[in-house]
């Protein structure tokens, strides 16, 4: 598990510094407006497809705690996933003679057109992480980002002469975006099927979809309040303050959220395990995961906001009014970073899928309203202080229901005991010592 875990943090370091590296790209790339709509049409993505990944959630749940049959749940979800592709596409080949010459249709177009492969890539996602296949996952996380960058590497000198066109650049570099993830898609289906040895011929079995079904309903509903809660100030800034401001507000939010890289490494060691396990097993492995990525979070975030200045030295100047945002934004991304495990352990450990339906429904209320009053006056700094009270409101509610649910002391969430001072010697230890 040690050396799972440690492959994992590998992995994700090497996710972030993609990621991290396409930002600095595209900022290059890009004006900050066209970042900021560049910015607006990943989010979108990442709303729609959070959203259907709710019904993927139930992998974890149907084949490590109802121990149902997994080709008979396989079957159902491809079933899922060409039913979606299909609208989109359809919505998409009917939208594109309407859409194509207004900005905001444009970007629903791009939405559209990178859904399915979006979708696709998150079922594999979601089914190897139900099988624990944690290695194999974090190889194919590595495949879109790295082929982004390939490409945008390959097509930038392309994409500094069409500046004459406009808004070509941004066009060409979010055709490669969705390249990229067409290609993720197909290796991520192929690998997929290999692994976990069943086919992908779509069926339907009532037993599996009557229970499918609903549990995707409230998870599906829980993340996409949890996403509104994650990018609401983003749609709010870039609604009352437009553009440019969001291109600023864009980058300083990827760069806020690379902290939780490491953390959610953490949580998928123990995605298995926390539904798998017997409840007082379950409630032991939980607590641990939390302790782990809560300080963590508390360590990382000190250490990027010492680094915060050296943005504009990466980004260019133009991208120096992101520096204050991120800072503020990173106190938010401290606090809710440390959430998913516990969450993950009231749906798929006690089943309890409507307690995050309503922590997220609350958050989402106080992120928008207070964006609403704050961002007129603060501009976008109200903005990222609106997602941070949000945030931690989150925190604040996920443990005191975790209080009321298990009845353990608080401290167990934040203080570290003699097995985790002896599983830190270990890892922090030479191979040859271990």
């Amino acid at each position: 598990m040690i050396g799972r875990l440690l492959r994992t943090v590998v992995y994700k370091l090497g996710t972030s510094g993609l990621s991290f590296f396409i930002g600095i790209l595209t900022a290059h790339l890009l004006t900050v407006g066209e970042r900021g709509f560049y910015s607006s049409v990943g989010i979108t993505l990442l709303l729609g497809n959070t959203f259907i990944e709710g019904y993927a959630s139930f992998f974890n749940f149907g084949l490590n705690r109802l121990k149902l049959n997994r080709q008979h749940v396989v079957s159902t979800a491809v079933r899922h996933v060409i039913l979606i592709s299909s609208v989109s596409l359809l919505v998409l080949i009917i939208a594109t003679p309407l859409a194509w010459k207004h900005p905001l249709g444009l970007q629903i177009l791009f939405v559209l057109g990178a859904l399915p492969f979006i979708v696709t890539f998150s079922y594999c996602s979601r089914l190897l992480q139900a099988l624990n296949e944690i290695d194999l996952l974090n190889r194919l996380n590595l495949i879109q980002p790295a082929t982004l960058i390939v490409g945008l590497i390959f097509l930038s000198g392309e994409i500094r002469r069409e500046r004459r066109f406009p808004h070509a650049a941004l066009t060409i570099t979010l055709s490669m975006y969705l390249l990229s993830y067409l290609f993720a898609a197909l290796i991520a289906l192929i690998a997929t099927r290999r692994k976990a040895s069943v086919s992908l011929r779509p069926k339907r079995y009532e037993k599996i979809s009557s229970l499918m079904m609903p549990y995707g309903h409230r998870v599906a509903t829980q993340n996409l309040l949890t996403q509104l809660n994650y990018r609401g100030d983003f749609y709010m800034v870039e609604w009352l303050a437009g553009w440019k401001s969001a291109g600023w507000y864009g980058v300083a939010v990827s760069l806020s959220e690379l902290l939780w890289q490491v953390s959610q490494s953490l949580s998928l060691i123990v995605y298995t395990g926390i539904a798998s396990a017997d409840h007082r097993d379950s409630m032991a492995l939980t607590e641990r995961t939390f302790r782990y990525s809560f300080w963590f979070l508390i360590v990382g975030g000190g250490l990027m906001y010492l680094a915060a200045p050296v943005v504009p030295v990466l980004y260019g100047h133009k991208f120096a009014r992101s520096v204050p945002l991120f800072e503020i934004l990173l106190i938010g991304t401290v606090a809710y970073g440390a959430t998913g495990v516990l969450t993950q352990f009231f749906t798929d450990q006690l089943g309890k899928v409507k307690y995050p339906v309503y922590l997220q429904g609350w958050c989402v209320v106080v992120n928008l309203v207070t964006c609403w009053f704050l961002i007129p006056r603060l501009g976008m700094r109200g903005g990222a202080i609106a997602s941070s009270a949000a945030y931690m409101m989150a925190l604040i509610l996920t443990i005191a229901y975790y209080r009321l649910q298990t009845k353990r002391p608080l401290l167990n969430l934040f203080i570290f005991d003699a097995a985790d001072i002896m599983l830190l010697r270990r890892i922090f230890q030479g191979p040859a010592t271990r």
